[in-house]
């Protein structure tokens, strides 16, 4: 049975310093509430993910199956295969440009981050 929340612990603070709490408690996408109990119990609160991040981890996510598949299909394979694979120069080169663009999408997602973390 889940335990219901039927106490309360008020603490008083400050105009400035409610208004810091309500914006980091909408930066982590919680209600102040939520914010400050996962504060005060010690829970690591990280700020949510916004548009850009979303969709420059939307991005790496969907380009990475590209690569996978190549990797998967290899596993597959005989050796007399794959060896033709790593022979062919096109074939490798595709796979490098399809590798790069993912790990572009990682380095913007991470430098992103870090910029806004600062």
């Amino acid at each position: 049975m889940k335990d219901i929340r039927k106490e309360y612990a008020t603490a008083k603070v400050t105009a400035s310093e409610k208004e810091l709490i309500r914006r980091k408690a909408d930066k982590c996408g919680l209600t102040v509430s939520d914010y400050m109990r996962k504060s005060a119990l010690g829970a690591r609160i990280h700020a949510a993910l916004t548009t850009e991040e979303k969709n420059l981890l939307w991005q790496f996510v969907s380009r990475r199956e590209v690569p996978m598949k190549f990797v998967n299909a290899l596993c597959g394979a005989s050796l007399e295969v794959r060896m033709a694979l790593f022979n062919d120069k096109a074939t490798m080169l595709s796979w490098l440009d399809d590798a790069n663009m993912v790990l572009d999408d990682c380095r913007n997602f991470i430098d992103n981050i870090k910029r806004r973390t600062r």
